[in-house]
C-alpha cells in the first residue's frame, strides 16, 4: 500500500508540471501564430509520437527495466520542455511543435509504467482497479490545478516565464521518484517471442473488442481542447476569452468525478447499457442544434467528457484484466490500451476540427454517431463470438 501510495504522490507532481506547460502552450498557439490549423496540427502530432512510442514501449521496458524507463521518461520531458520554451522564446513553430511532440512521450510511458507497476504490485483485480482509479483521480486533480492556474498565471507573466516556473515543479517529481522502491520490477530474462507480442495480441478477440469500444467512445476527446482554444467554431466563438479558456478545467473535473464513479459505483463497470451509452456519447450534441445558450453548452460539452473519461477508465482496465496475471501479456495490454487512446487523440482534432469548421453541426453529429454507431454493432458481435467460445470450452471441460 505504501509503495503504491508514494507512486501517486510522484504521478501527481510530474503530471502537475507538464499540463500546466501543454496547456499553455496550447493557449498561445493561436495567439502567437494565429491558426486553428496550427492548432489542430499540434494537438494531433503531440500523440503521434506517444502512439509510436506506446506500441514500443513495452519492448522498451523489457529492455532497460522500468527503473531506467522511468528515467528516459524524465529525460524526455526536461528535453521536450525546453524545445517548447524556444519556440514561443523565437516564435518558431517549427522547435515549438518539435517540443509538443516530445512532451506527449514522458506521459504515455509514465502512464504504462504506472499501469504495469501498480498491476504487479496489487494482489488482485480489485486492489488494481482501486489503484488505477486513484491514479485517474490524482491525474483530473493536476489537471484541475493546471486549468485553474494557467489562464490566470499566463495574465500575470509571459508564457516563457511560465515554463520555466513549471519545470521547478516537474523537477519536484524527480526528488519524489528517487524514494520509490523499482527495482523489484526490473525484468530479468526478455524472452525471444516478446518481441512478437504487439502483433499477437491483435489476434485476440479481447483486444478487438477494446478497438472497437475506445474508438467509438474517445471519438469526440478533442471537442474540450479545440472549443477551449479557439475562437473560430462557432459553438465558442462568442464566448469571453477567459471563459472560453476556462473549458479546459471542464476536462480535468469531469476525470476526478470519472474517477470517483470508476472507483465508488463498481455496477457501473459491467453494465452493457452504461457501456452502449459511453460508445455512443455523440447522442448527447444533439440538444445543442435546439439550444444555444453558453449553459447548455457548457453542461453538455462536461456530459460528454466525462463519459470519455469513464469508458476509458473501464474499458482499459477491463482490457488489462484480460491478461490475468501474465506478465509480459500485462505489459503488452498496457501499451496497447495507452497506444490506441494515442492514435485516437492525434485523429481526432483533425477531424473534429475539419467536421466542425466545414459542415453544419447537425451534419457533423450525424457523421460521429454513425461511426460509433458502426463500432457498437462490431462490439456486440465480437462480445457475443467471445462468450460463445467461452461456453464451447466449458463444455468441452466438462
Amino acid at each position: 500500500m505504501l509503495f503504491q501510495n508514494k507512486l501517486l504522490r510522484f504521478y501527481l507532481i510530474t503530471s502537475l508540471g507538464l499540463s500546466i506547460i501543454s496547456l499553455a502552450t496550447f493557449l498561445n498557439i493561436d495567439k502567437y501564430f494565429h491558426s486553428i490549423g496550427y492548432l489542430g496540427l499540434a494537438l494531433s502530432l503531440r500523440t503521434v509520437s506517444s502512439c509510436v512510442l506506446g506500441y514500443n514501449a513495452n519492448y522498451i521496458i523489457k529492455k532497460i527495466n522500468v527503473l531506467n524507463s522511468f528515467i528516459l521518461s524524465f529525460t524526455l520531458g526536461i528535453i521536450s520542455i525546453f524545445c517548447i520554451y524556444i519556440g514561443f522564446y523565437y516564435h518558431n513553430f517549427v522547435i515549438l511543435l518539435f517540443g509538443i511532440v516530445l512532451i506527449g512521450l514522458p506521459i504515455t510511458l509514465t502512464t504504462i509504467l504506472l499501469t504495469i507497476t501498480l498491476r504487479m504490485a496489487s494482489d488482485d483485480s480489485s486492489m488494481f482497479r482501486k489503484y488505477s482509479g486513484s491514479r485517474e483521480l490524482f491525474f483530473g486533480f493536476s489537471r484541475l490545478l493546471a486549468c485553474l492556474l494557467t489562464p490566470v498565471m499566463l495574465l500575470k507573466i509571459s508564457v516563457s516565464s511560465l515554463i520555466l516556473t513549471n519545470l521547478m515543479i516537474y523537477l519536484i517529481g524527480l526528488c519524489l521518484f528517487w524514494d520509490l522502491d523499482l527495482k523489484r520490477f526490473a525484468n530479468e530474462n526478455i524472452p525471444d517471442s516478446f518481441i512478437k507480442i504487439n502483433h499477437l495480441i491483435l489476434k485476440s478477440n479481447d483486444t478487438w473488442i477494446f478497438i472497437c469500444q475506445t474508438i467509438a467512445s474517445l471519438s469526440l476527446i478533442a471537442l474540450i481542447p479545440l472549443l477551449a482554444s479557439s475562437d473560430q467554431i462557432s459553438l465558442t466563438k462568442d464566448f469571453p476569452p477567459l471563459l472560453r479558456q476556462s473549458l479546459w478545467s471542464l476536462e480535468a473535473m469531469t476525470m476526478i468525478f470519472g474517477s470517483l464513479i470508476y472507483i465508488l459505483a463498481k455496477w457501473s463497470r459491467n453494465s452493457e447499457i452504461i457501456k452502449a451509452i459511453l460508445m455512443l456519447n455523440s447522442i448527447f450534441l444533439f440538444v445543442l442544434l435546439y439550444f444555444r445558450q453558453p449553459a447548455m453548452i457548457i453542461f453538455i460539452v462536461m456530459l460528454i467528457s466525462l463519459t470519455i473519461m469513464l469508458s476509458f477508465y473501464i474499458f482499459r482496465d477491463d482490457y488489462v484484466i484480460t491478461a490475468g496475471k501474465d506478465k509480459s501479456l500485462i505489459e503488452a495490454h498496457a501499451a496497447f490500451s495507452s497506444v490506441m487512446k494515442d492514435l485516437i487523440c492525434s485523429i481526432s482534432p483533425v477531424l473534429l476540427s475539419y467536421l466542425l469548421a466545414s459542415f453544419r453541426l447537425n451534419v457533423a453529429i450525424l457523421s460521429i454517431l454513425s461511426v460509433q454507431l458502426t463500432l457498437y454493432f462490431g462490439y456486440v458481435l465480437l462480445l457475443k463470438s467471445k462468450n460463445e467460445l467461452k461456453a464451447k470450452m466449458i463444455k468441452v471441460a466438462k
